[in-house]
């Protein structure tokens, strides 16, 4: 795979490859061609998300522990070791009742006797009182790169997809956790209604955005498709001072027609189509 050195090599003849406000421009132009690949609908940007969520889990006992870890991750213990059997597991959000930790927290790893969650999450707390800890069945999170549903999610082993969720008195109507049949987008979490009452992934294709380059041996993304068209538009823009590429530039709209929407229409190209409901009609033409 390209990286952001074979981009460099591309131009060392025509700008000043040593600035590294280049890393400036190279940025401007992944994420432009990425919104003209959004837009085209392109396969390019086209990855495949499984996102766990989880039913409900509580467990209940006066073993459990805070631990304010510093520098390192805070921690939850249980000197029973039940975590496991309880059916923790990592990526879950969790919730107590403990009065300096309430949540939510995101665990980042799932031992029998331990709960690791983030750094400076925790206010230090003995065991002793008898502590609750509850798992969320609402929601689970979004990959880091999401930028857009392409299909319609769902739940993987069932054979229809999730249904966007038509109103907020359709999600109040659930009272209890059960199979989800609505899904909504939330930031960077998708909910399902009803909560599910059973561990599912949720699937679905979606747009993924491309990550900030910021090193030299960093990969580019697009399958090494742009490296090309990314070299002469971080060229175009190093000389006119644009700050972002495409606002009130011609030249960018016409660069893409030549040398990104042309690649994207051949890239995963689709399986003929039937008849326009507005075309000709064979089977009614007479001699």
């Amino acid at each position: 795979m390209a990286t952001v050195q074979n981009l460099l090599d591309l131009m060392q003849f025509r700008v000043d490859t040593a600035n590294t406000d280049l890393y400036h421009h190279i940025n401007n132009a992944l994420r432009a061609i990425a919104k003209r690949l959004y837009w085209l609908e392109s396969d390019i940007v086209r990855s495949e998300m499984s996102v766990s969520i989880w039913a409900e889990q509580e467990y209940a006992a006066a073993t459990i522990a805070f631990v304010d870890g510093g520098t390192s991750p805070d921690t939850i213990t249980d000197s029973a070791n039940k975590f496991v059997t309880e059916l923790f597991e990592t990526g879950m959000y969790i919730t107590t009742d403990q009065a300096s930790n309430l949540g939510p927290y995101k665990l980042t790893k799932v031992e029998a006797g331990t709960l690791t969650v983030a750094t400076g999450s925790l206010t230090a707390a003995g065991a002793g009182s008898t502590v609750t800890i509850t798992s969320d069945d609402a929601f689970g999170d979004l990959p880091s790169d999401f930028g857009g549903l392409i299909s319609e999610p769902y739940l993987d082993g069932k054979t229809y997809p999730l249904l966007p969720l038509p109103s907020q008195d359709v999600a109040l109507s659930y009272t209890s956790a059960a199979t989800p049949i609505y899904y909504q987008v939330k930031g960077s979490k998708i909910y399902v209604t009803p909560h599910t009452a059973s561990d599912y992934t949720i699937k679905a294709d979606y747009f993924a955005v491309p990550a900030m380059v910021t090193a030299a041996t960093d990969t580019l993304p697009y399958f090494d498709l742009f490296g090309d068209a990314m070299a002469e538009a971080v060229m175009r823009t190093y000389r006119s001072g644009e700050q972002v590429i495409g606002v009130d530039s011609q030249w960018w709209k016409l660069f893409c027609r030549e040398n990104v929407d042309s690649v994207a229409r051949k890239y995963g190209k689709r399986g003929p189509r039937g008849p326009r409901a507005n075309g000709i009609d064979w089977n009614r033409r007479r001699r």
